[in-house]
């Protein structure tokens, strides 16, 4: 049955159309996308509780439904690139951005797919300004991690948000190239 919903926003519409299901985006890769549908509630439908405009405590029990709106918004944006729609998809990213701003949603490793889709639609600069706040938590933890002992590296957690800062900063210079900003690339 999956392959007859149709993504409009956060929920899926029953269509009596057979569609390509994309099992990458989870649940909301099920059936296909109404990419216009999905940026129209993004921008004119969905309201932010105000995490976009002051910083506000954000717990992890908001994490399904960050999650949701980041697989959301990343299915509709490839959508809207494969079909041409650049500045749609720009501006579904800059939507999504604005909801979910870096001083209450710290960036994590998955905001580097939203980075390489502003790259692929041509906004270089869009695409800069997130890689930026990406490399300065990215040194910030770098300076924590080489304050620690190797014993201390050991511990399975903070061996893996190790290692998972040192991939961020490897593919924050992937995307620099990708970007052809070989200045950037070479200062990271």
């Amino acid at each position: 049955m999956d392959d007859y919903f149709q993504l409009e926003g956060l929920g899926l519409r029953l269509m009596a159309v057979k569609s390509t299901s994309d099992p990458d985006f989870e649940i909301y890769g099920s059936g296909r996308v109404d990419a216009d549908k999905v940026l129209e509630n993004f921008s004119t439908k969905f309201k932010w509780g105000g995490f976009d405009k002051k910083k506000m405590f954000v717990d992890k029990s908001y994490s399904p439904s960050v999650n949701a709106h980041k697989l959301v918004a990343l299915r509709a944006t490839q959508d809207l690139i494969l079909s041409n729609q650049t500045e749609k998809a720009i501006k579904l990213m800059d939507t999504y951005f604005t909801g979910f701003p870096n001083f209450n949603f710290p960036y994590e490793q998955s905001m580097l797919s939203f980075i390489r889709m502003y790259i692929t639609a041509g906004a270089y600069d869009k695409a800069k300004t997130h890689m930026d706040i990406m490399a300065k938590m990215a040194v910030q933890n770098n300076t924590f991690f080489n304050s620690l002992t190797s014993a201390d590296l050991q511990t399975y957690t903070l061996r893996m948000e190790y290692e998972q800062n040192q991939n961020i900063m490897s593919e924050l210079i992937n995307l620099a190239e990708f970007g052809k900003d070989n200045a950037y690339a070479r200062r990271s």
